[in-house]
């Protein structure tokens, strides 16, 4: 008769204490909402506590923000922490509470289970390491998220209607503040760099030389910071500043992803009229909207002080995603005076935040760019027409690469040298 030979566990795991973490969330921000968020913290600190079995690990909370995301920082550090074996048992208030969305749902839930830690609904009594608790998990899942896409759509439903009446909600923005009855009045000191920086534009300053201007007389933009390229632009296209706002410029389609598009024709928009005190005529205005138009069709042929060509906005970095723009350098001659200009595009990221140490992509003379274009469009000269007809962007890619994506979806890759010569 066979031998059978028993090997009893050093402990039983059943024995062990269960580090134990809460995950609260609340969606809107306000007075009501952040109590019932420290309702939510209190009551699973005190539950927690009160079991001698568990250990108290934290409470993990996130306050106005979607649960149709995961991006959501305490959400994220709560995963963390489950990784680490810092945490290996979850509670939360309800399905709805942890995530809106199902895919989003299923993969942490999963991943959580694959590394032992159970993820446990109060409100739906659902184990997520239980028989049959996935399944459940998955169908209550499907009813939250179409709880969040129908409280996304009675929002734009309610937002719409707002706008058709000409009523908006306050929101930040140079040169105004709100009023205690939500009118929204001028902040003279403000008011002031706004006329300056539309002046100036049309003066010949590009906008990243506004911004320098700017920064070297010491003004700071509404949120306290320094002005750069992005932020003048703004200023430059917001119609606010005349009086008159136009109303859904933007719409987000998807109420998961919450990405926003700019409505190009989509949506409706509504023109509210006198629904700002006006800073700037709208003379001046449109008078800088006919100037942004001009450069555009220009391009480099322009003077210095202008940086937008045919090459704005198509030139990516490799390194870290942002967008080149022109940069102007003079050169000094035996007398000390200016003699001839160069221009580089140098990647926003770079002339912003501190040079190379913000990011080491190189700076490609614009020469070097015209002859490129035209070694991959087989041109004998540049050709602003056919860039603009054939090509779609530019990856500049360290190591003297330049990675041109085509609109017919392929991509050439060419090696520059300084003498503009290029390898394949």
């Amino acid at each position: 008769m066979a031998k059978v030979q028993i090997i009893q566990p050093k402990k039983s795991p059943f024995l062990e204490k269960k580090k134990v973490a809460a995950y609260a969330r609340v969606s809107v921000e306000g007075e009501k909402n952040i109590h019932s968020l420290n309702a939510q913290v209190s009551y699973f600190s005190t539950l927690i506590s009160s079991r001698r079995d568990w250990d108290y690990a934290g409470i993990f909370s996130d306050y106005g923000l979607t649960g149709t995301k995961t991006t959501r920082p305490g959400f994220q550090a709560l995963i963390k922490a489950c990784d680490e074996g810092k945490v290996n048992m979850v509670l939360a208030k309800s399905i709805s509470r942890f995530a809106r969305n199902t895919v989003d749902l299923l993969e942490t839930t999963r991943h959580l289970r694959s590394i032992g830690v159970p993820v446990y609904f109060q409100k739906e009594n659902i184990n997520t390491l239980s028989i049959g608790g996935e399944l459940l998990m998955t169908l209550l899942a499907s009813f939250a998220q179409e709880e969040a896409r129908s409280i996304s759509d009675n929002t734009k439903w309610a937002i719409r209607k707002k706008f058709e009446k000409g009523i908006f909600a306050p929101h930040f923005i140079m040169g105004y503040r709100w009023d205690v009855n939500r009118h929204p009045y001028i902040v003279e000191s403000e008011a002031r760099i706004i006329r300056n920086v539309f002046k100036w534009y049309l003066d010949g300053l590009s906008p990243a030389d506004i911004a320098k201007k700017l920064n070297k007389s010491g003004y700071q933009s509404y949120c306290g910071t320094d002005f750069n390229y992005s932020t003048i632009w703004k200023m430059l296209r917001q119609e606010k500043y005349t009086g008159t706002a136009i109303l859904q410029k933007t719409f987000c389609p998807d109420f998961l992803t919450k990405k926003r598009h700019t409505n190009n024709g989509e949506l409706s928009k509504h023109i509210v009229e006198e629904a700002f005190p006006a800073i700037i005529s709208t003379e001046l205005f449109n008078a800088v909207q006919t100037e942004i138009s001009a450069r555009r069709a220009k391009g480099y042929k322009l003077s210095r002080g202008i940086t937008i060509t045919c090459f704005s906005g198509k030139i990516k970095c490799s390194e870290c995603g942002t967008s080149y723009r022109r940069q102007v350098k003079w050169h000094k001659g035996k007398d000390g005076k200016r003699q001839k200009e160069y221009h580089y595009w140098v990647c926003s990221t770079r002339l912003d935040k501190g040079g190379l140490k913000a990011c080491s992509a190189e700076r490609i003379p614009e020469s070097v760019l015209f002859s490129m274009t035209s070694f991959v469009l087989k041109c004998e000269s540049f050709d602003t027409s056919e860039f603009n007809k054939k090509i779609d962007h530019i990856t500049a890619i360290k190591g003297g690469i330049l990675a041109f994506h085509m609109k017919e979806e392929r991509v050439i890759a060419v090696r520059w040298k300084k003498e503009g010569k290029c390898q394949k």
